[in-house]
């Protein structure tokens, strides 16, 4: 950013398409182009269109507060607001179980994960991460404490930032959920506790549906847009269930190495988009 005198500029996706949706979005809501734009390829739905991207995105609607041409000298400093985020609401769910000091060193590696850090030219990506430990983080508040809020936000939040990446999200928190408060841990004592937390299971699920449908003003059309594509009904073969030998050695490579932007990798494979990262700082 100083070097390019405040803009941040990374690759591929990020400068062709991140910055200039973000600025579309800005204008086609301060002009009123929320339900079909003609500025979308050669016409399309608003809403389905960016609620990927962009419509629930907290971090958006900052950016919102100032013109879309302020944007590029924008994202940098929200780009570091999201680390940071990432890093307090991944601390604050350590801190439960955890040391301060603990909990800490957790936050870090959560918030510049291998993960986190090859995936900068996908901006939205971030979002994501620096909202997702507020569902356990509420799951664990309405377990132990019974507190139904927390967990009521997180699902709701969740579910606006980005429907894709929610669904995922719901798989990991019911694995979540069986191997913490079922069959594992000191939340799951043999006997009337076990018992006790799989009574629990009706409970978490009607709020949880009652959080995806506040977010349902975007959730409900942007699944309806998916639904609705032609490209749904595509069968998976077997093909792509495996991975040539070069994306193995790419693998490999990711265990000891710091991520690399993925349009330009240095060794065994020019590009891949397969957000293959696995280390952590130390």
């Amino acid at each position: 950013m100083i070097r390019d005198g405040g803009l941040l500029l990374v690759a591929a996706d990020f400068d062709a398409e991140q910055l200039s949706y973000n600025m579309l979005c800005n204008n086609a809501i301060k002009s009123g182009e929320v339900l079909w734009n003609w500025r979308i390829d050669i016409g399309s739905d608003f809403v389905s269109s960016f609620s990927f991207y962009t419509l629930g995105s907290p971090f958006f609607w900052l950016s919102f507060l100032f013109p879309a041409s302020a944007f590029p000298y924008l994202v940098g400093w929200i780009y570091m607001l999201k680390y940071a985020v990432a890093g307090l609401t991944s601390f604050a769910y350590f801190r439960r179980s955890a040391s301060e000091k603990s909990a800490l060193l957790g936050s870090v590696l959560y918030a510049f994960s291998g993960f986190s850090c090859i995936n900068v030219v996908f901006y939205h990506f971030h979002d994501v991460i620096a909202l997702f430990p507020l569902l356990m983080l509420g799951l664990d508040k309405r377990m132990q404490e019974g507190k139904k809020a927390p967990f009521l936000f997180a699902v709701t939040i969740n579910a606006l930032v980005n429907y894709y990446f929610f669904i995922g999200e719901v798989f990991f928190l019911v694995f979540y959920y069986i191997t913490r408060y079922l069959f594992g841990g000191e939340d799951a004592r043999p006997g009337a506790d076990l018992r006790k937390n799989a009574r629990k299971i009706p409970a978490c699920i009607l709020e949880g549906c009652l959080g995806v449908g506040m977010a349902g003003v975007l959730f409900i059309p942007s699944i309806a847009a998916v639904l609705n594509n032609p490209r749904v009904s595509d069968h998976i073969s077997l093909s792509q269930l495996t991975f040539d030998w070069p994306n193995y050695l790419q693998m490999l490579r990711a265990l000891f190495f710091p991520a690399e932007n993925m349009f330009n990798f240095s060794a065994v494979v020019h590009d891949n988009w397969y957000s293959i990262a696995a280390y952590l700082p130390w």
